[in-house]
C-alpha cells in the first residue's frame, strides 16, 4: 500500500489486484483461444494503465494495452483483441451486479 495511505510500498494494494484479475484474465483468454484455434501465439504482454481520479464519483477507469507475441498476422492479432473483449473478468466488471455479504468465519 502506497505510503499516503499508511502502508509501506511494500506490497501491492487491493485497487493492483484488481486491476491485475482483469490484466490476467485477458491474457489467459488469449492464450486459450490462440490455442483452441491453432494461431501461433509465443506470449502475451499486458499492462494496465489505471485512472481512478473519479471514483468517489463512482467513475474507475483501466486501459488495458496488449501485446501479442509469434507469428501472427493481423487479422490472427484481431482475432485474439476481440476475444479478450469477452473475457470473464471484463464481463463481470462491466456488465453484472456484484452483491457482497461479508459475514464472521466459523471456526
Amino acid at each position: 500500500m502506497a505510503p499516503a495511505l499508511g502502508g509501506e510500498d511494500s506490497a501491492p494494494g487491493p485497487h493492483d489486484y484488481f486491476d491485475a484479475a482483469l490484466a490476467a484474465c485477458k491474457a489467459l483468454t488469449a492464450t486459450w483461444y490462440a490455442k483452441r484455434h491453432g494461431l501461433a501465439l509465443e506470449r502475451v504482454e499486458t499492462h494496465v494503465e489505471r485512472d481512478d481520479s473519479r471514483e468517489r464519483q463512482g467513475a474507475y477507469t483501466l486501459k488495458v494495452k496488449l501485446a501479442f507475441h509469434g507469428a501472427l498476422s493481423p487479422a490472427d492479432q484481431q482475432r485474439l483483441y476481440n476475444a479478450v473483449a469477452q473475457c470473464p473478468i471484463h464481463k463481470l466488471m462491466t456488465t453484472s451486479t456484484v452483491d457482497i455479504v461479508t459475514e464472521p468465519l466459523e471456526a
